[in-house]
């Protein structure tokens, strides 16, 4: 009923807020009308393996955004190094979820080194303070503890693969809309 609804209303882009199953379910049912719109955006399902294993090429043109991607401009430090040893010891592709797992350790790393110690009090005032680069970005926060400097790239699938399509400066290919 919804992808009927947009393709009745000309919608030009259609944006699913869901996770996994809604993303399948919804471009189901476009295929299932036999209508595309211009763009189709999904938040959570193309960040997953099983996301590709479901869809096979019908997966193609649905853009995202990702909290970390092994491609683009980015090279954060430790970046490679990571992700060549969680092929070796999983041997598959780390997910966002490693990746932020990964950066939390690499910033208590650094508040500890700073601290010499454990203190929490200490350890705080330290991430407080703290910029920095990680494997999934930048780490800053505002007064708040609100992290601010860390940013998504949107994603898109182009030719069976994920491309970063925005930002510019770490793009590996132009965005296709349909």
């Amino acid at each position: 009923a919804l992808a009927v609804r947009a393709r009745n209303a000309n919608a030009q882009a259609v944006m699913i807020c869901g996770h996994l199953e809604e993303t399948l379910s919804m471009r189901s049912a476009l295929k299932k009308i036999k209508w595309s719109p211009r763009a189709f955006y999904s938040p959570v399902g193309p960040g997953l393996p099983s996301f590709f294993e479901k869809l096979g090429p019908d997966a193609e043109y649905i853009f995202s955004s990702s909290q970390w991607e092994v491609i683009g401009g980015m090279n954060p430090p430790g970046g490679r190094e990571f992700y060549d040893h969680f092929m070796k010891v999983y041997h598959k592709k780390p997910s966002h979820f490693a990746a932020t797992a990964y950066a939390a350790g690499q910033i208590l790393e650094a508040a500890a080194q700073e601290s010499q110690s454990l203190d929490r009090e200490r350890l705080r005032d330290i991430f407080s303070k703290l910029d920095m680069l990680t494997v999934s970005g930048r780490y800053g926060v505002d007064r708040t503890g609100l992290q601010i400097k860390r940013f998504t790239v949107v994603t898109q699938v182009l030719k069976g693969k994920t491309e970063v399509v925005w930002p510019k400066h770490q793009q590996t290919a132009r965005p296709v809309f349909r």
